[in-house]
């Protein structure tokens, strides 16, 4: 058994203004996947990437020890996304052959389920959790700027035993109709859920749990992280 299971997106980046662009390969699928190896978990990554892209993303996932059974290649480039020099949303230019493969493949089991911007309206993708078992955890990333998934109800069809709700709070205001971090507080998690967390950036991220005792909020600090190793 695995333990942990990326569904979620590898894509090209490119900096806006780059006389001379040079693509580097990312996406919060990619990238999580390579992380959580990178901590000693034994990870799959469930994905598609471009065929022009397939060979550098399987050395990088290699090197990782992420395994690569489930990435799918598809014709043409990987979807690619423009990051603005200004710090806005980076905005998507491209998808492979502007498709998802015909088939879902079967994830297997694993202890949990790390699931980025699950569209609910497409039936391939949902496809990938319907084997997700009763004792499994599933953590659902809402990522609204970037995917078509609309709630956090999309994910409640899922068998996981143990779910938790992620997103910054941009999203969570989107998503709940909130102003402020104390009003959101109080109609989390969402139904269904048992915990939920919120990324801040550098300011922490906010973990509200239903555990044993009742609500509790913790905050968790950020820690530095060395962009060159």
């Amino acid at each position: 058994m695995m333990d942990i299971v990326v569904v979620g997106g590898i894509f090209r980046e490119i900096l806006d203004g780059d006389t001379y662009p040079q693509p580097r390969m990312g996406g919060s699928g990619l990238v999580a996947a390579i992380v959580a190896s990178r901590f000693g978990a034994r990870t799959v990554l469930a994905s598609y990437v471009g065929e022009e892209d397939a060979p550098a993303v399987l050395v990088m996932l290699a090197a990782a020890g992420v395994e690569t059974n489930m990435v799918t290649c598809l014709p043409g480039a990987s979807g690619t996304f423009v990051f603005p020099s200004g710090g806005e949303h980076p905005w998507p230019m491209y998808r492979p052959a502007e498709a998802v493969p015909t088939v879902a493949p079967d994830i297997g089991e694993a202890r949990v389920y790390l699931v980025f911007g699950m569209p609910d309206f497409d039936p391939v993708a949902a496809g990938w959790l319907v084997s997700v078992p009763a004792d499994a955890t599933l953590i659902w990333d809402r990522q609204g700027w970037i995917s078509r998934a609309r709630d956090s109800r999309a994910v409640l069809s899922s068998a996981a035993g143990r779910k938790i709700y992620l997103a910054n709070l941009e999203e969570a205001f989107e998503e709940f109709s909130e102003g402020s971090e104390e009003s959101l507080w109080e109609r989390l998690p969402p139904d269904g859920y048992e915990a939920a967390v919120f990324k801040r950036g550098v300011d922490s991220c906010v973990l509200i749990d239903r555990g044993i005792g009742g609500e509790r909020v913790s905050y968790i600090e950020a820690f530095p992280v060395d962009a060159d190793n």
